[in-house]
């Protein structure tokens, strides 16, 4: 009998040691799980988010006004992590240029203007990489001259008249800037000196942000930036695998781009005269 209670006892301590082991090893796996659920979730949320990719071409105007406020209201809905607007225009009208600053900087969605190679961001051009949230150049690519002129490309006949719409356009590059943290000064001489600048002279005088001569690098040195959209300051969190879309204009819209650029639309006009 005595026996039998000491072995009894000796198997209820073993019992009572490896249940207690268990439990301190269950309870040690859901600490580290619950520690390790957070970045999973994150990373799930990450890869979750997509990236809207758009061309810019030709000449700013209605058309491209339109077709980028669609974008970032796309990309809005979609909860879209980034936009990227791939940009090489010559020029533009200077209300289609006004209309597009207003709507990046009106995005809840970060926006990136990228100049791809063999881009360039002439004129109306400067203007809409300064607005972006990030500005992003690729090697052999230019920005800048972006002193206005009339349609025929002449410069503006009345003196008065130029110095209003230069000063205008200067203060309102100088505020893109100052929000944006870059080069003022620099961006001003592309108004009133016309200066152009090629990518690597525009990273060294902080007029843009990055270089980045494909999609790959883009998307790998924008992730984990910290910009600020509205009021907020928000982490662009891009996963190595995000999803990437790419969002074209239609038939109709590329239709209008073209008839609407201030090249043709002046040939139209001469042509009708």
């Amino acid at each position: 009998m005595r026996r039998f209670k000491r072995g009894f006892g000796l198997l209820c301590r073993i019992v009572t040691q490896r249940g207690a082991a268990f439990f301190l090893t269950l309870t040690l796996a859901l600490v580290l799980w619950g520690a390790a659920s957070p970045v999973s979730a994150a990373e799930r949320a990450a890869e979750d988010k997509k990236v809207l990719f758009a061309p810019l071409s030709d000449s700013v105007g209605v058309q491209m006004e339109q077709f980028i406020e669609r974008v970032i209201r796309q990309a809005e809905g979609e909860r879209a992590a980034l936009v990227v607007f791939e940009l090489d225009t010559p020029a533009g009208l200077l209300s289609a240029t006004h209309g597009i600053v207003r709507t990046i900087l009106a995005s809840r969605v970060p926006v990136v203007l990228w100049v791809p190679p063999g881009g360039r961001a002439a004129s109306a051009g400067a203007f809409m990489v300064q607005a972006a949230h990030v500005a992003v150049m690729a090697s052999g690519t230019n920005i800048g001259a972006a002193h206005p002129v009339v349609a025929s490309g002449r410069d503006l006949p009345e003196e008065d008249m130029k110095k209003k719409v230069v000063n205008d356009l200067e203060a309102q590059m100088r505020t893109l800037t100052h929000l944006r943290g870059r080069n003022s000064d620099a961006a001003q001489r592309m108004i009133r000196e016309s200066l152009s600048l090629t990518a690597h002279e525009a990273l060294a005088e902080g007029v843009v942000d990055l270089l980045a001569d494909d999609r790959e690098t883009l998307i790998a040195a924008v992730s984990g930036r910290v910009v600020t959209v509205g009021s907020d300051s928000v982490r662009i969190e891009l996963a190595p695998g995000a999803a990437v879309e790419r969002v074209e204009m239609t038939w109709q819209e590329g239709l209008i781009q073209f008839l609407s650029s201030p090249d043709i639309a002046y040939f139209l006009l001469m042509g009708g005269l």
